[in-house]
């Protein structure tokens, strides 16, 4: 029996998905295991059903995977993402044949069953783009009709939900220290239209017409754990990442 290596996963599953990461060409490994492990930290789950909505690359599919062999997972995603350079589910199809992840199947959003239940829903940096919500050229604040929007999305994802479901996703927020920033010193973050992303409160607002059991977690930069700090300081909202964790009674 193998025992946990880092970041939830054991060795071997660790050295896969390394392998997988290289394979893909994707650099940010550690910092993208660290959001995992932060995530999932409280989920011990066995012979459940999962949705990862707006799949992208598939690694949070392929971490749950690796870290769960006996769930089931539908990795939901549009054919052809925002900014992608070739066809997401395609690429993702090649992943799961080449390292046998047999336990991910890959869905078109366009076949999107509105009426399958699920006992985990996921999502990474995804639901402020999900079709719709937000208009691709509006940069002003979150206005009163595309609050309505994101009420709909998470009606469908408590329908989505088996009773006692847990909705788990990470998203960024408009309060934070890089909307502050001029432009050329927000690294990453820098052509971000954060007018356009809820803040906290809205975000809550959004989560508890629908889920009343309801947590959340800043994901601070794994480099910087120690602004943990910032907590008792009273200034939660320096980082844009914000992961939520929703169960539905």
């Amino acid at each position: 029996m193998e025992f946990e290596y880092k970041y939830g996963l054991v060795a071997s599953n660790h050295f896969i998905f390394k392998r997988i990461c290289d394979y893909i060409s994707f650099e940010n490994t550690d910092s993208f295991l660290h959001e995992m492990e932060v995530m999932f930290m409280k989920l011990n789950y066995t012979n459940k059903t999962v949705l990862d909505i707006g799949c992208g690359n598939g690694l949070m599919s392929i971490y749950l995977s690796l870290k769960y062999p006996d769930v089931k997972i539908d990795a939901i995603d549009e054919n052809k993402g925002r900014g992608a350079k070739r066809d997401i589910l395609l690429s993702l199809d090649e992943i799961i044949i080449r390292f046998k992840l047999e336990n991910i199947n890959v869905i078109d959003v366009n076949y999107w069953d509105h009426d399958k239940k699920y006992d985990l829903i996921v999502a990474r940096h995804s639901l402020h783009h999900i079709p719709h919500l937000i208009e691709p050229n509006n940069d002003i604040l979150i206005i009163e009709d595309n609050c309505r929007q994101y009420i709909k999305l998470f009606n469908k994802l408590f329908n989505n939900l088996n009773r006692g479901g847990e909705l788990i996703f990470s998203d960024v927020v408009r309060n934070n220290i890089f909307t502050w920033m001029p432009q050329r010193l927000a690294f990453k973050f820098r052509n971000v239209r954060w007018g356009t992303k809820p803040t906290f409160k809205e975000w809550i607002r959004f989560i508890r017409k629908y889920f009343i059991d309801v947590e959340y977690i800043y994901l601070i930069p794994r480099p910087l754990i120690f602004m943990h700090c910032i907590w008792f300081l009273g200034f939660p909202y320096i980082f844009p990442n914000i992961i939520f964790r929703c169960k539905k009674m």
